[in-house]
């Protein structure tokens, strides 16, 4: 599905078009928008879609406060702001100057939607000018580099730094002002040298990995909200996974479990001589601005136990009102299982409470309660 411009009178408009799985973008009029970036931020746009006049629009619900969700999306991502009329762009066939070009489309997934609103996740900006010219860019590398800036990334100026303090505050304030986020990134883009070392940073390198590659562009997505969240997880896995804090959370991780996987209680050290343990360090919620790498936002698992959390198979809890983890299986499994041949035995056997003795002797190391919520809600959105 898409956010896209289309030309009207000139300037452009904005509308829904396409579709993600079975919702349609009509499927969402009348509802609020919001966006939301992997559950570290949700940015509410103020807007809905509906009809007008015929013609399909998304509609601010007070022009004079809010502004459209490229302008909203180009600020916290601390790009130029987006121009609406594609001629007004100039620039060449060769390449975007991403100080004056148009955002055709905001490439997005369906996460959630109820009754009043609809929760989307921006995938892609595919950015042109008047000369036919385009770049797309991948909203999750744009929003790692984003949350890097915030913490220091840059090793900046004082001034730049308070600047971007400020940026980080208009983002997650509460409730969200869409001009004062688009004049906390004008503020930053301002300061000199800010705006050169920030546009090189649109394109990230991927390191050769296929899979965190931006998507293909389409309109019509027909995977599920379901399996888009999953995706989104094991990309943001992946990368928490990596580098020197990864091996100290694994270490850490291994330590605290005794080396034993806390679904089946199973202890699977290494044998020595070179031969690697027989369980992994995984990471619950792996995206998150506490702090991805603490002990208390991972577990300890088989890797068969880790496969199957990972691919939503198995679904780790607290029990309502108690200190007592249960897993159980998610409602749909046994149905897919039975379709597939799938022998669910040894998912099934580790249902229910876990034993105290699988967790960490040290209680305030046991899986954060947060760490969990995020994690459920990403695998197991409702729609």
């Amino acid at each position: 599905m898409q956010i896209r411009l289309r030309p009207s009178g000139g300037r452009g408009e904005y509308e829904l078009a396409g579709s993600h799985g079975p919702i349609k973008g009509s499927d969402l009029y009348g509802l609020e928008l919001e966006f939301d970036f992997g559950l570290d931020l949700r940015i509410p746009l103020y807007a809905v879609a509906d009809v007008h006049d015929g013609k399909a629009r998304i509609r601010l619900d007070d022009p004079r406060t809010n502004s459209h969700a490229a302008k909203v999306i180009a600020a916290l991502l601390l790009m130029p702001q987006p121009i609406r009329e594609i001629r007004e762009t100039g620039g060449t066939a060769r390449a975007i100057d991403f100080k004056r070009c148009a955002f055709s489309s905001i490439v997005v997934d369906v996460v959630t939607k109820n009754a009043s609103n609809a929760v989307l996740r921006p995938r892609t900006i595919v950015a042109i000018n008047g000369q036919a010219a385009s770049a797309t860019i991948d909203v999750l590398n744009r929003f790692e580099f984003i949350k890097g800036v915030w913490s220091g990334l840059l090793g900046a100026s004082a001034q730049l730094n308070n600047a971007l303090a400020m940026h980080q505050g208009a983002a997650d304030a509460n409730p969200l002002n869409h001009k004062m986020l688009i004049a906390a990134a004008e503020h930053v883009l301002s300061i000199p040298g800010a705006s050169v070392l920030l546009t090189q940073n649109l394109a990230l390198p991927v390191d050769g990995v296929g899979a965190l590659m931006p998507p293909p562009i389409a309109e019509d997505d027909p995977s599920s909200p379901i399996d888009v969240n999953r995706e989104l997880r094991k990309r943001l896995a992946w990368r928490a996974e990596r580098g020197v804090d990864g091996r100290r959370f694994r270490q850490a991780v291994s330590d605290a479990y005794r080396y034993k996987c806390v679904f089946t209680g199973e202890s699977l050290p290494s044998l020595g001589k070179g031969y690697l343990p027989g369980i992994d360090a995984a990471h619950i919620y792996p995206w998150s601005r506490q702090g991805s790498n603490q002990v208390t936002n991972g577990i300890s698992l088989s890797k068969q136990m880790h496969w199957a959390f990972d691919e939503g198979i198995l679904r780790l809890k607290y029990a309502a009102a108690s200190s007592v983890l249960v897993i159980d299986m998610p409602a749909d499994i046994a149905g897919l299982a039975r379709v597939a041949g799938f022998d669910l035995d040894a998912y099934v056997a580790v249902c229910g409470p876990i034993p105290v003795s699988h967790l960490p002797n040290d209680a305030s190391l046991w899986p954060s309660r947060k760490s969990l919520a995020l994690y459920n809600e990403l695998m197991f959105p409702t729609l």
